[in-house]
Order: C-alpha cells, then sequence, then structure tokens
C-alpha cells in the first residue's frame, strides 16, 4: 500500500496540496489557540532554560502532573538551533509549529495510504481523499504545538504503521507503531482511550497474536516519558497518576474550572464556527452509524463517550480524532449512493465546498497574534533592546523573552528618556509614534492599516473603533 503515492498521481497531488496548505498555516498561523498549549509547553522549556522559576509556572507544576514529552522536544529544538547560531525565540517557535504541522501531515499520508481497504469503490475513496487535503480545519489544528494535535496526530501515524504491520512478517513495524502510540500518549493522557479502542479492534477482527509485540514499544515510551519527567520535575514521579488523581479522583479540573452540561459539546460545535462545527459532529456520528466495524469507530467512538461523560468540558478535548473526519465523510458519501445517488452526491459536494470556503481560515488566521510582535522585538537580539510603553510588561510568559530585554513602564511619553544604549522601540496604541519628529520607524502593527479601508459607518462593519491596535515603533 505505500507504493501507492508514487504510482497514483491523484494521491500525489492531493496530498501535496495538503503539505502546501500546512506549511501555509505555519507561516500564518502563529500564536497559541488555548492556553495550555503555551503555559504546559513552551513556559515549561523556558523554566529549563532558566527564564522563570518553578513558583511562577502554572500550578500543574507543583502538582508534577504534566508530562514533560513536548517541552523536552521544545527544549532539544531551542538549544540545537542556539548552538547554530539561531537564538531569536520567535523561530524557535516557527521550528517548532514546523514540526508539529509536519507531523499533523504525516498522520493525513498515513490515513490515506491505510483507508483504500474501507472503501468499496474508488470514487468513495478518492473523494475522501481529496476532502482531508482541504478539510477547513485540519491545517490550522495541526500547525498547534498543542497536546491535543500532537496526540491525536501521533495516534494516527502509529494506527498507520499498525495497519502496515498486517501486511508483514517482520516485528518491526509492530514496534514501530507501539512506540508512536506510546509518544501519543505521552503527549496527551486522553489519547489512551484511541489506543484502547484501535488495541482492541484489532485483537478482536485481526485475531493476529502479533499484536502484542506494539507492548515493548509502548513501553519502551513511557520509560522515557519517566526519564523527560525525572529531568523536568528534578525527582522521580508518575505524571499520569498525578494527573488522574488531581482531576479525576480530586474533581479539581471540574470544581476550579466549571462543570458543563452534557449538552456542551452540541451546543458548542454548533457556535463554534457555523455551520461547520455542527456539520463536523453530523459527519462523526453519522460516520459510527455507517462504519460500525471500521477501527476509526471503534477508536473514537470510546473516546468521545468518556469525555462526554466527564464533567469539565472543553471543545478541544475533541481535537484528536478531527483527522477521521474526512475519511467518516467518505465514508457517509459512499453509504448514500446505496440509498439516494443524487442526494448523496449534492451532500457530499455541497460539505466539499464548503471546507474549500472555510479553508482561507484554517490557513491564514492567527491563533495569536502577539507572537508577530514578539518576532519584530527579538530579531534586534545580539544589543541591548529597551521597550517602552503606557501599558503593562506586553509579554504573556517568559519564553520569549531574552536576557538583552529591558521594559519600561512610563505614565507619559513625556518620560521617555531621550538616549538609550542599544535600540530603543515603542510600544503604542494605533499606527502613529508619540514622537514623530524623532522619525521613528514602524516595525509591527497588531492590524494592517489597509484593513481600515474596510471600516464603513453603518454597522455592523464599523468595527474599527471597537478595536485595539498596537504598534511598534524603532526610534534613534
Amino acid at each position: 500500500m505505500l507504493t501507492n503515492v508514487p504510482k497514483d498521481p491523484f494521491l500525489k497531488r492531493c496530498l501535496g496540496l495538503s503539505l502546501a496548505l500546512h506549511l501555509l498555516a505555519v507561516v500564518f498561523s502563529v500564536g497559541f489557540e488555548q492556553a495550555d498549549e503555551f503555559f504546559q509547553i513552551h513556559e515549561f522549556a523556558a523554566y529549563k532554560m532558566g527564564k522563570i522559576s518553578g513558583e511562577d509556572l502554572p500550578w500543574e507544576f507543583g502538582e508534577r502532573m504534566r508530562s514533560w514529552a513536548q517541552p523536552a522536544v521544545l527544549y532539544g529544538l531551542s538549544r540545537g538551533m542556539s548552538a547554530l547560531g539561531l537564538e531569536r525565540p520567535s523561530s524557535w517557535a516557527f521550528a517548532f509549529r514546523l514540526l508539529s504541522a509536519l507531523i499533523g501531515w504525516a498522520s493525513l499520508v498515513g490515513l490515506t495510504l491505510v483507508s483504500r481497504p474501507w472503501f468499496s469503490s474508488e470514487p468513495s475513496y478518492r473523494g475522501a481523499v481529496l476532502l482531508s487535503s482541504v478539510f477547513w480545519c485540519l491545517p490550522y489544528l495541526q500547525a498547534r504545538t498543542s497536546s491535543e494535535n500532537w496526540g491525536g496526530s501521533l495516534f494516527f501515524i502509529g494506527l498507520a504503521v499498525g495497519f502496515r504491520a498486517f501486511t508483514g512478517r517482520r516485528t518491526g513495524p509492530w514496534l514501530l507503531a507501539g512506540a508512536f502510540w506510546g509518544a501519543a500518549y505521552l503527549c496527551r493522557y486522553q489519547v489512551g482511550l484511541l489506543i484502547a479502542g484501535a488495541v482492541f479492534w484489532m485483537a478482536y477482527f485481526k485475531r493476529d497474536r502479533r499484536v502484542f509485540w506494539l507492548v515493548p514499544g509502548f513501553f519502551a515510551l513511557g520509560a522515557l516519558g519517566i526519564l523527560a519527567d525525572r529531568w523536568g520535575y528534578g525527582a522521580w514521579t508518575l505524571s499520569q497518576w498525578n494527573y488522574l488523581r488531581v482531576n479525576l479522583i480530586e474533581g479539581k479540573a471540574a470544581a476550579d474550572f466549571g462543570a458543563a452540561p452534557w449538552t456542551y459539546y452540541l451546543h458548542h460545535s454548533l457556535l463554534k464556527v457555523p455551520p461547520m462545527g455542527g456539520l463536523c459532529l453530523l459527519v462523526l456520528v453519522g460516520g459510527w452509524s455507517v462504519a460500525r466495524m471500521n477501527p476509526l469507530t471503534w477508536s473514537t467512538l470510546p473516546f468521545v463517550l468518556v469525555h462526554q461523560m466527564l464533567s469539565h468540558k472543553e471543545l478541544r478535548f475533541l481535537y484528536p480524532v478531527v483527522p477521521c473526519l474526512p475519511f467518516f465523510a467518505g465514508l457517509l458519501y459512499e453509504w448514500g449512493l446505496k440509498k439516494r445517488q443524487k442526494l448523496s452526491r449534492f451532500a457530499f459536494r455541497t460539505f466539499l465546498v464548503f471546507n474549500v470556503v472555510y479553508l482561507p481560515l484554517g490557513v491564514f488566521v492567527a491563533a495569536n497574534r502577539w507572537e508577530h510582535f514578539y518576532g519584530a522585538v527579538d530579531r534586534y537580539i545580539g544589543a541591548p533592546v529597551h521597550l517602552y510603553s503606557l501599558n503593562p510588561f506586553p509579554y504573556v510568559g517568559r519564553f520569549f523573552t531574552f536576557s538583552d530585554l529591558r521594559f519600561s513602564h512610563l505614565d507619559s511619553w513625556t518620560e521617555l528618556p531621550t538616549q538609550s544604549n542599544g535600540t530603543r522601540l515603542l510600544l503604542t496604541q494605533g499606527y502613529r509614534s508619540p514622537l514623530a519628529e524623532e522619525k521613528c520607524e514602524r516595525v509591527f502593527a497588531s492590524l494592517p492599516e489597509w484593513w481600515t479601508n474596510f471600516n464603513f459607518s453603518f454597522p455592523p462593519l464599523n468595527w474599527l473603533p471597537r478595536t485595539t491596535i498596537w504598534s511598534l515603533h524603532r526610534c534613534p
């Protein structure tokens, strides 16, 4: 099956398009979507870099309940880049985002290569592959450095390698699949539900004893995870047990962050990005109903049901199952062709068109535009950088700071020193510099100035008065 890509031009074009969209998302979709993506990974790495103390890290650090797998990767990546002379934290974040996107894209490659037997017709399979290459939110989600993305992507890579193992006689692919699943589990402990469902499907439907070779690979990565936690926390601990104890046994997640009603996922799927959120949920449930014996169903259904039963709910908890949605849509399309052919074709083509229309949101929309600001500041690394503002310290956390950066909070621009040793940067609201006579150069704006041409005098298009625009000026 792995030889299909070089022989099939259609698959090559689809996977090439998918890769291009993922790379575009790496460039444009900067920042983090949810706080955990930054504070549980980037800030943990910053702690090992000496930028922040353990007391200033989130409370999870004190509970020793977060895996150090991803922070260790980010730390190693940043140290390696520093050794090559790349000292900018924004460059480290870019490389980490690139690695995340490539892992996510590899999961789509794996699903593409192993999913052909799931379809009884070539058009249905090709429709699913085409949809996966332009699925609207995948470039955005898979460019995130979150545990949800890494855990889900590594799970699907492991699933693809495991299916490949059935076609050969060697034990190596089984060990590799187990290692991928071990890595997925370290990134996101809840992915263990996906793994358990897939293993049960393999053992029950395939009845191949070689499935047990998954275990050594899985536990080998688990051992590395324990070593990473020892390195990160400075003491031996089982972070997965601490996570279970704090969040489920003690109920801290629901107590501190709120319990949600059983309708949460339905309600927020409909409101997140209408109508795509609701359509994705419909595809997921429909895929379960028409592909009851499919391994995707056996892995994702228990995963979603358990999250549905938990008190604390967030929509991002279901992100690991998103890569399988295009293939569920293809299976639904194939099922519909046997019932009502015209309606099925219309529904699938409409869903495909909606995905293409919404695709720019998944490629060009930044999760957090402040990372552009951080990149504008750290380009001056190598000499003292003094940042002035009438507002509080603009950095979230300490990962993007550097040793030569100094910040001064002013009550008025009249307090600005006339001279500064090094680079002098002014962070202001609006596009204009407060020191126009000094011919300051604007090096960053949170919103390009040409966007203001699309502000009009009538609601809801009179958005500019409600928008805070930040600018960074380099002054002599």
